[in-house]
């Protein structure tokens, strides 16, 4: 990073003045793991022993072929990516989907990390415009307090009295589907592939599918 110094004429300041963060920005949660960080590193200065859980970090090894990749580049300089992610990358994820029968345009990709606290709010506000009605229930809260979560996502919504509030996931689910009846569509979001549910220290087995299932089974 180059740092420098301009000097501005004072008729000029009005049109430099930093614009103010709105209340969700001011209202929008820290990551608990950041809270965490300077206790660890000053445990460490201390001569302790840190065990790092990385919670969220892959359970598979890393591709050869992608480590390859990184210890024989050439690159020089590694320049920052655009906002919404390399074009050529979003291009091939667009019709890898094809392929499967989802139609998305690049355009409409955004390649980033994860952050699910700073999301929170997002995800509400999204729900609430394109959705007939909306259901929030618990996905993996672990040792986060789910009313807060659910104080978070309140944030996005411009009338978070008209969505249902659920903290079991099953229910939640169950509301959904029968709300929906035969003739509408019902997006699950959240877990997507996974078989289990974490709250607490608490794991339990929980598949999205298998809740759908039995229900649709039920209503026949």
């Amino acid at each position: 990073m180059i740092a420098y110094s301009v000097t501005i004429p004072d008729f000029c300041l009005k049109y430099f003045q930093m614009p103010a963060v709105s209340q969700k920005g001011l209202n929008m949660p820290e990551s608990p793991i950041r809270k965490l960080v300077p206790f660890a590193e000053a445990a460490k200065k201390r001569g302790a022993k840190v065990l790092h859980l990385n919670i969220g970090q892959p359970d598979i090894k890393t591709p050869q072929v992608a480590l390859d990749a990184v210890k024989n580049n050439t690159i020089d300089v590694l320049a920052y990516s655009r906002t919404e992610g390399s074009e050529t990358y979003r291009k091939k994820l667009a019709a890898y989907y094809a392929k499967n029968d989802i139609h998305v345009a690049a355009e409409d990709i955004i390649v980033t990390t994860g952050g699910s606290e700073a999301l929170s709010f997002v995800m509400g506000s999204i729900a609430e415009r394109l959705a007939d009605a909306v259901i929030v229930t618990n996905d993996n809260p672990r040792t986060e307090d789910p009313d807060k979560i659910f104080a978070d996502i309140r944030e996005g919504m411009k009338d978070p009295d008209k969505a249902y509030w659920e903290h079991e996931r099953d229910e939640a689910i169950r509301r959904g589907v029968v709300a929906a009846g035969r003739e509408g569509v019902v997006v699950i979001a959240g877990k997507g592939h996974e078989t289990y549910q974490i709250n607490g220290t608490d794991r339990r087995h929980f598949d999205d599918r298998e809740v759908v299932r039995s229900l649709v089974l039920r209503s026949r």
